[in-house]
């Protein structure tokens, strides 16, 4: 399965129109998983808290959240009765993914200018890097 997978992948990328449709593709793929993987460990770290805490969940919010794979949209945040549950991934108020401006401070603190960080990243909303 694997290497059918590779096969197909090498095949796509051939072309510069389908590569840009599979490069869309993956990248739609990667936010509704990453998205899945956020939900589950916020769900899965607010039992945690609410054991420790003695409080109950009472829900989701929705939340967009911009990242290295573009925009979550209707991200399903868990929250406590009391309120004081926040998931690890994301501090309130926060619309941009701290891994990105990580990502971006690692490579300038690594010697690479504004100039070579930008053509590098396409940032969401047309931001600037």
């Amino acid at each position: 399965m694997k290497k059918e997978l590779e096969d197909l992948i090498k095949s796509l990328s051939d072309d510069g129109e389908r590569r840009e449709v599979l490069r869309q593709f993956l990248e739609a793929e990667f936010r509704s998983l990453l998205k899945e993987l956020l939900e589950d460990v916020s769900v899965m770290e607010r039992e945690v808290f609410c054991q420790n805490n003695g409080t109950v969940g009472n829900g989701y919010y929705l939340r967009g959240l911009d990242g290295l794979f573009g925009r979550i949209e209707g991200l399903r945040v868990p929250r406590t009765r009391g309120g004081g549950f926040r998931p690890f991934f994301i501090e309130p108020y926060q619309r941009v993914s701290w891994q990105l401006e990580e990502l971006v401070v690692a490579m300038y603190q690594g010697g690479c200018s504004t100039r070579d960080i930008s053509p590098h990243h396409k940032c969401p909303g047309g931001w600037p890097v």
